[in-house]
């Protein structure tokens, strides 16, 4: 089956040295992008094909389809927002990563990243004593001291 049987191409998009086009899977209704790369010779061309094989798992995820119609290298990508050719889409996935990669970490996994401060500077009295500003519900679960 080619791509033009499987996807209902809606508009073409203004993207220098390949022929894009915005338009949605038949089957899912699913937004894609049908990336036709011009000229298979080209440097531009060979640079995106190989940037395409080089992508991770979680990046690769973005990529429906690619293969060769009439001798013409298209990719089929997921409708990344902003990015109508091939270069920005690539651009778009690979900063998406990054960022992914370096993401801070959450406000609790940081509670566990510190160092426990020390008792006797935050003012607890001894480790069994009752915390401060406990609710109605964990009180429930306290077990009184015996002396």
């Amino acid at each position: 089956m080619v791509f033009q049987d499987k996807y209902e191409l809606l508009a073409p998009l203004d993207a220098p040295g390949e022929l894009a086009l915005a338009g949605r899977e038949i089957r899912t209704g699913q937004p894609v992008m049908v990336h036709l790369l011009l000229g298979r010779q080209r440097p531009e061309v060979q640079e995106a094909l190989r940037r395409l094989n080089s992508l991770r798992d979680e990046q690769r995820r973005h990529v429906l389809e690619t293969g060769d119609y009439r001798g013409i290298p298209f990719v089929v990508t997921d409708g990344a927002p902003g990015a109508s050719d091939m270069q920005s889409w690539l651009e778009s996935i690979e900063a998406a990563s990054s960022r992914e990669m370096v993401a801070p970490t959450g406000e609790f996994t940081q509670l566990f990243l510190r160092p426990a401060p020390d008792a006797e500077l935050a003012g607890a009295e001894t480790p069994s004593a009752k915390p401060a500003g406990t609710g109605e519900f964990t009180r429930l679960f306290l077990v009184p001291r015996t002396r």
